[in-house]
């Protein structure tokens, strides 16, 4: 699970966040779209919504300094954990009835930490000893995998024993942006190379010379290109490709930013170059790259200068 995931099923129900800090819900069949959650926290580090995932009966999400879950029968909202310090925000995943996170700046960035879905308080499954800038946070099977910022990616077991590290610093990009899938870690390093390495952080092969985002879709690897306009770095084009590097073709022509993929969707921002930060309109293409569908768009006031 990944700190920028935006996009989570269940069941004939596609979840994803868009527009910055909005949460919206689809039907499968492209259908009765609802507007589910807003609140405008203002352009700032972490204020947009990240880390959708299910818990429960639960979709929880983090927004700036808050940990939400958002009840999948009511629809309604509640917060789950709040931070002190308004410069925290969070990277989470979940698995059974618990959420599991870490502060990635301020409050909560001194370990890994474990909440119960129903509330209560969070329990510190493994102290770090100092503050770090923790990125992502990924639980498979029995370990949770995450990367601090300018270290690497590191492994414990979901009661917070046995650390190792497993990708080094001069191997992973300073966002610490990784995937653990079937049987490999998938990274980005500082060059923008797409890596693959095995479990143990010994054998790594490049995937692509040139990767700005990717995500993980049954046997696919699906990224877009780094681009680079006046200093701002996004997306161009998306692609996909077997992890054995067959099948390569692209999908999508253009400015985007790979929101998540769900069944036989991706989803993804189109971005405008005079609008950094962030793009004007959310849509969704098959994985064949037919079927484009817009399924949000913002308004003007929405595209302002605050956001230039």
């Amino acid at each position: 699970m990944s700190y920028f995931n935006k996009v989570y099923q269940v069941g004939e129900w596609i979840y994803y966040a868009s527009e910055f800090y909005n949460i919206y819900r689809i039907n499968v069949d492209g259908s009765d779209v609802k507007l589910l959650y807003t609140a405008n926290l203002g352009f700032a580090r972490g204020s947009g919504v990240h880390s959708l995932t299910q818990c429960g009966n639960c979709l929880v999400f983090t927004q700036g300094s808050y940990i939400y879950k958002m009840n999948l029968t009511t629809l309604e909202t509640e917060v789950l954990l709040s931070a002190n310090d308004e410069n925290t925000y969070f990277a989470l995943t979940a698995k059974d009835d618990a959420v599991y996170f870490m502060g990635t700046e301020a409050d909560f960035s001194d370990g890994i930490y474990k909440i119960d879905i129903s509330g209560g308080q969070p329990v510190k499954l493994y102290d770090e000893g100092k503050n770090n800038s923790f990125n992502r946070i990924q639980i498979v099977d029995d370990h949770i995998f995450y990367s601090i910022q300018l270290e690497g990616v590191y492994q414990i077991n979901l009661d917070g024993s046995d650390k190792k590290r497993i990708i080094r610093l001069d191997k992973i990009n300073s966002w610490g942006d990784f995937i653990v899938s079937d049987g490999y870690i998938y990274f980005l390093k500082n060059d923008y190379t797409l890596q693959r390495s095995d479990m143990e952080g010994k054998k790594s092969t490049q995937i692509s010379d040139s990767c700005y985002r990717f995500i993980m879709m049954d046997g696919w690897i699906l990224y877009s290109k780094l681009a680079v306009e006046d200093n701002f770095h996004y997306g161009m084009n998306i692609y996909k490709m077997r992890t054995d590097k067959t099948g390569f073709e692209q999908i999508l022509e253009g400015g985007a930013e790979l929101y998540g993929s769900s069944g036989n969707w991706i989803y993804f921002q189109e971005l405008d170059a005079s609008v950094t930060h962030h793009g004007t309109a959310t849509h969704r293409i098959r994985f064949d790259g037919t079927g484009f569908m817009t399924i949000s768009q913002m308004t003007d006031s929405e595209t302002d200068d605050e956001y230039r």
